[in-house]
This record gives C-alpha cells, structure tokens and sequence, in this order.
C-alpha cells in the first residue's frame, strides 16, 4: 500500500508539472468557457431555434385526440403537422402523453393534446421544462400551427383555449450558457481522460521508465493502477475548478443529481482512456498518439452536441452524431446537471457501455504496454 502511494504522489507531482497537459485539461476548456460565458452572458435566457438546412428535418411530438375526432380529421392535421416538419406519434391517453413528454419516448420533444371536437375544441400544449432551450421556437410552433387550423378548417370555429404545461422537473431555470458550459465541462472529461495514458505510459516508456520499473519486483499493476487512481484525481480537481467558475463568474445554477453527475464522470473518464490507450497501442508513438487524439476531439466537439443542440445540425450529420462517443458524454453531463433531458434508459445503456468498455481494456492495453519493454 506504502509504494502504490508513493507512485501515485509521484505521478501527481509529474502531471502538474507537465504544461501540455494542464492546458489541454484546464487551460483550453476554461478559454471556451469565458468566449461561450462572455458571449451568451449570465443567466442569458435560452432561445435556440433549429437552422435551415435545406434538407428537410422532422421534429417529434407527441399527439392525443379525444373521442371527438375523426380518422379524417387525424389524416388532415397529420398533413398539416408535415409542413411545419412535425412527425406525429398518437397515444392513447392525455397521462400517456405527459409521460412520454417526461421520458422523451421515441425522441418526442413536446406534445399536443386535443379535446372537445373539431367545431369547438380545446388545445393543450406539453412542453418538458428541461427543454427551455429550444421551448420558445417549440409554443411558437404550436400558435401557428393552430392559426393554421382555424384558417384550414371549414368547419371549424374557434380553438376556446391553447393551454401551455410545462412539467418543470428542475428547481433551477436552464439557460443558453449553462446549456453550453455543460458542454464545456465534458470537454474537460474528454481531454483529460484521452491523454491519460498517452502521457503516463506512452512518455514514460519513451523516456525508459517503464522498463526500468519492470526491473524492480513491482508489479505493472501497482503502476497501472496509481496511473488510473492519479488520472481520475486529476480530472476531477480540473471540473471542480471549470465548474466553481462558471458557478461564480457567470452565476449559472447547475440542479446537480449527484449519482448521476458520478456515474457520467467515472464512465467517461473509464472510456476516455481506453481509446486513448487504444491510440497509444496501435500507433506506437505518444507523439504521434496525442496528436491523434487531439485531432479526433478538436473535431468531433464540433458534430458531438457539445456546444449546441443536435437540432441544429443537418439531418445526415445528426444521425451520425450519434456514433461518435462524445455526444453521449455532453448528454449525460447535461442531464446530470439539469440542463437537458434523455430518456434514462439511453443515460444507464450508454454509460454502463461506456464503463464495461474501460474496465475491460485499459488492463489489456496496459498489458501490452509492458510486454513490449520487456521483449
């Protein structure tokens, strides 16, 4: 226990003088933090509205009707809901919509309920309160949508009522900016978690280090192991300090489920690292392995959702968001911090994936690693 300490605070010492990575962890996220804080401004209210793309984007959302209404009249407002960009999904229940609003089944975002019959009836709009960012585009949508169908329908007299309820599951308002400094605070994880092991063992074992430890009776895994115990400390010191200024410089108010925000955070981390040791592994060379990986986060955080919602994106990039590892991190960490909802079947799946994945490599790449040293 005394020499795994010992390698542990030796390791510690070494990472906070290596320059290259306080940047990467701390410097380079806390720059984003002020351009994106500065911009946006304190407390700044969320008004995100999607971009034309050109191509033709589907919104999901949520739709009941009361006994009242016709197959014609589903098929009509079906029509007229396709040109605003809506894909409908009709549930059985007003509660069963509600619900599906909460949980963001099948990627709704809000709901539309209709009740009384078409000659006189009444239009209740849900809209989830984790979503404030893009809900003034989304009442905006509903109010044209039903001029649209006093307009459209000739049978039609008057909407009484378009009734707005918000499900307000967070205690603090979301924002812009802490909807992008979430983002930012990802960032961090991801940086830090991808140099992990290019620093530790790839610079170490270029500088001889490793094999000369392998010459002593320690084993590698007290090495690897403070390595990983060293990372993790690490990484956490540098969120603590991103997170504390954008709480105290840009007054942002963070609603933080801490078992969510550390399963986000230990996962992450876990993954992080083991695709930066995969970078290690097959190229050899920690250079050429951070360079890799820089190059890989520097431009994917752009596609990833980490900076803005995936709304914006176009439709063929948006589905390819999804197979790049930090969109998942950025949904998390907002999600975990209250400034934005997924479905928590996709929050356990991926970060549980994410988890597995780094259990089971980081030993292997680590295991390689030392066999080369001592081959």
């Amino acid at each position: 226990m005394k020499t795994f300490l010992n390698m542990f605070l030796a390791f510690f010492y070494y990472r906070f003088r290596d320059l290259g990575s306080l940047f990467w962890n701390l410097v380079f996220p806390l720059m984003f933090m002020f351009i994106f804080g500065l911009a946006f401004g304190p407390g700044s209210a969320s008004t995100a509205s999607e971009t034309p793309t050109g191509e033709k984007t589907w919104t999901h959302v949520g739709v009941y009707f009361g006994e009242g209404f016709s197959e014609d009249f589903k098929d009509r407002f079906a029509d007229l809901a396709e040109n605003y960009g809506l894909k409908l999904f009709e549930t059985h229940s007003e509660e069963e919509l509600g619900e599906g609003v909460t949980r963001g089944s099948s990627g709704v975002r809000y709901g539309m309920a209709f009740n009384g019959d078409p000659k006189s009836m009444r239009l209740t709009a849900y809209l989830n309160a984790t979503s404030q960012n893009n809900n003034g585009m989304y009442q905006s949508t509903i109010n044209s949508l039903a001029q649209d169908l006093r307009t459209k329908e000739a049978n039609f007299r008057e909407i009484l009522n378009v009734e707005v309820i918000e499900a307000n599951f967070n205690e603090k308002p979301v924002t812009t900016v802490g909807y992008i400094l979430a983002g930012v605070l990802s960032i961090s994880i991801t940086f830090s978690g991808l140099s992990a092991l290019i620093i530790s063992l790839g610079y170490f074992r270029k500088r001889k280090i490793i094999r000369r430890f392998l010459a002593t009776p320690l084993k590698g895994s007290t090495f690897l192991y403070a390595d990983i115990l060293n990372n993790f400390i690490f990484s956490l010191i540098s969120l603590i300090i991103l997170f504390l200024v954008s709480v105290w410089v840009f007054r942002i108010e963070f609603t933080i489920n801490l078992p969510y925000l550390a399963l986000t955070f230990v996962s992450s981390m876990f993954f992080m690292m083991a695709l930066g040791g995969f970078f290690l592994v097959v190229l050899r060379s920690p250079k050429a392995a951070m360079n890799v990986s820089n190059l890989f986060s520097n431009i994917l955080v752009f596609f990833s959702g980490v900076y803005f919602p995936l709304e914006v994106l176009p439709e063929w990039l948006r589905s390819l968001a999804f197979f790049f590892p930090m969109t998942y991190v950025a949904r998390s960490m907002r999600f975990s911090l209250g400034q934005d909802f997924i479905p928590l079947s996709e929050f356990y799946t991926s970060n549980l994936v994410f988890l597995a994945i780094g259990v089971i490599t980081i030993p292997l790449f680590g295991y390689f690693i030392f066999k080369r040293e001592q081959e």
